[in-house]
């Protein structure tokens, strides 16, 4: 199935930005910004739209899994504490 191009494909410069590099990207959401970067996944010109949608999806379901298990780890510290007091 064909996806019509929303964007020009252009070569990349000599002073590329740093979100027309997909390992960059990659790297941005999974270990730095989270579900907080992605209008980067938007923004950048080396991802087809098909691919920017899974990141998209990828990078919530990451962030709300890793939410989840700080909330997990806070409750049991609080119950652990709680019964000291």
């Amino acid at each position: 199935m064909d996806y019509p191009q929303h964007q020009e494909e252009r070569p990349i410069k000599a002073g590329f930005r740093y979100q027309d590099n997909p390992w960059m990207v990659i790297g941005l959401l999974f270990f730095v910004t989270g579900a907080l970067g992605v209008p980067v996944i938007w923004v950048s010109r080396a991802f087809s739209v098909p691919v920017k949608l899974l990141l998209t999806l990828a990078v919530t379901l990451y962030t709300l899994l890793l939410c989840g298990g700080f909330w997990l780890v806070m409750v049991w510290a609080y119950h652990r504490l709680a019964a000291q007091f």
